[in-house]
């Protein structure tokens, strides 16, 4: 008797299991149509989340490179042409004491190293804090002929060739253009030969031209105000043996002194000729983009990104109401 009640019970349980697997599939399959409009409502609503992000993205990508260009600082270069001695005992701590590094012009009378010059330690010691250097071309020289020494002489000292070159006064032509390019210059620094402009500016040509003057005589502080309202590019020369551009141990920090406001204030920095030619580039939104096209560009974008935000909230929307 116990057995035929044994078999009963498994008999309905094997019965009620069958049909609770039966139930669990109809709902499965009901459930089904619900979990793929779900699946396709978010993926719908994750395409338009990306497009906006990376619209935002490309919004504040323009706007901080906007704001670059139009807040960057005035550079000014101090270049010392010839690297006497002194160049390291007195005029070295005094650009050290006021936080700003120097360029140095090399030739093949201006050498480091060389008898009554700087040391190679001393200029590797220069530039491990910071300071650059250029070549310098003049007295008349074949260009072409000039370069192949110059590249011959930094082969030698192990140097690499830097990417500027400066013509001493009268020296620059226009015509070298090719010449200099050839040679793998990019940047020319020239004393207005030609009538052109001292003050460097938009640096995205192939060449870029910046000018350079004396640093001592007595407008140059005009120039500095000058150089700072046009947010341009200008080389001041040094030297150790006459003229305006000789070194003084009393006008030289005079002079750095006189800076130091524009350089506290960000509006001015004494820089290397590559850093400089970087910030003078215009990159992205174009040289001379105006408040007006800006705001009007932003605009146009946070118009599209609400736009967008809208579409994807009514999405969720959506779902919300057939849940």
């Amino acid at each position: 008797m116990r057995k035929k009640k044994n078999k009963k019970w498994a008999k309905f349980a094997l019965a009620l299991g069958v049909v609770l697997m039966v139930v669990l599939l109809i709902l499965a399959l009901l459930d089904k149509p619900q979990a793929q409009r779900k699946e396709d409502i978010l993926e719908r609503a994750a395409r338009l989340e990306l497009e906006r992000d990376n619209l935002i993205s490309k919004r504040d990508s323009l706007q901080q490179e906007y704001l670059r260009q139009k807040n960057h600082p005035a550079t000014e270069h101090v270049l010392f042409l010839d690297l006497d001695s002194q160049l390291y005992t007195d005029a070295y701590p005094i650009m050290e004491s006021a936080h700003v590094t120097g360029s140095l012009g090399l030739s093949e009378s201006n050498f480091p190293g060389d008898p009554g010059k700087i040391t190679r330690e001393e200029f590797d010691e220069l530039l491990e804090h910071g300071w650059d250097y250029c070549l310098v071309c003049g007295n008349g020289e074949d260009f072409t002929a000039w370069d192949s020494e110059m590249t011959r002489l930094l082969e030698n000292a192990g140097l690499s060739k830097p990417k500027t070159v400066f013509f001493e006064k009268d020296e620059f032509d226009i015509s070298l253009e090719e010449d200099i390019l050839r040679c793998g210059y990019g940047i020319v620094v020239h004393h207005g030969e030609g009538r052109l402009s001292l003050l460097g500016k938009d640096s995205a040509d192939e060449l870029w031209l910046t000018g350079a003057q004396f640093w001592n005589y007595e407008g140059v502080k005009i120039d500095i105000q000058e150089l700072v309202r046009f947010k341009g590019d200008k080389t001041f020369t040094v030297r150790f043996y006459g003229g305006y551009e000789k070194f003084s141990r009393t006008a030289f920090p005079n002079m750095l002194d006189y800076v130091s406001t524009y350089l506290s204030d960000g509006s001015l920095t004494i820089t290397g000729y590559d850093q400089a030619r970087e910030i003078h580039n215009p990159a992205v939104v174009g040289e001379g983009m105006t408040e007006e096209e800006w705001d009007k560009q932003r605009t146009e974008m946070d118009e599209q990104i609400q736009a967008l935000n809208e579409q994807i909230q009514a999405i969720y929307d959506e779902w919300n109401d057939k849940k």
